[in-house]
């Protein structure tokens, strides 16, 4: 029972982060900038927060880290298939794993998943507007969905070479 209680506190927590930073964005800004437009966008886009990072909305039609999105692809259903397999799958792991660290990994890809997902329901998109810069390189357009995402899955391998490691030495 306590495992199941941290699961659903990790997802939450990371959900609701995701969705409140999501809307909030949402109400402060004013228009939504393509994403093929960023490096040309006039200052009065994006809210620019230091030299290296701005804040600007982007509808993200395209996959992870805006691909596709510059030439239009839209296609809802497969994200969404491709979603629901996804969560399934991470949903199963979840239940069989037993570390606590891996839960904790998976709770969160799960979390930031769900995040997402009810993005592409809504708005037929994700909603993105962390945008980091510098030496004339933009990084692709992200939320708090992705770096849970990411966080998860870079804590979820760290887990995998740990455990097979521990194998090793037995």
């Amino acid at each position: 029972m306590r495992k199941l209680h941290i699961i659903i506190l990790i997802i939450a927590i990371s959900f609701i982060l995701d969705q409140l930073t999501k809307f909030i964005i949402m109400g402060q800004f004013f228009e939504v900038v393509p994403l093929y437009s960023l490096e040309l966008l006039p200052e009065v886009f994006l809210y620019k927060v230091s030299s290296f990072f701005n804040l600007v909305l982007v509808y993200n039609t395209g996959s992870s880290f805006s691909l596709g999105a510059e030439i239009g692809i839209k296609m809802p259903w497969i994200f969404l298939i491709i979603y629901v397999l996804i969560m399934s799958y991470l949903i199963r792991l979840l239940f069989i794993g037993d570390r606590r660290f891996e839960i904790v990994s998976l709770s969160l890809v799960l979390g930031g998943a769900l995040g997402n997902f009810i993005d592409r329901i809504r708005f037929n998109s994700v909603v993105d507007f962390l945008h980091f810069h510098g030496w004339g390189y933009h990084w692709p357009v992200f939320n708090l969905a992705d770096s849970f995402i990411v966080i998860g899955v870079f804590l979820y391998i760290i887990c995998g070479i740990t455990a097979s490691k521990k194998k090793v030495i037995k």
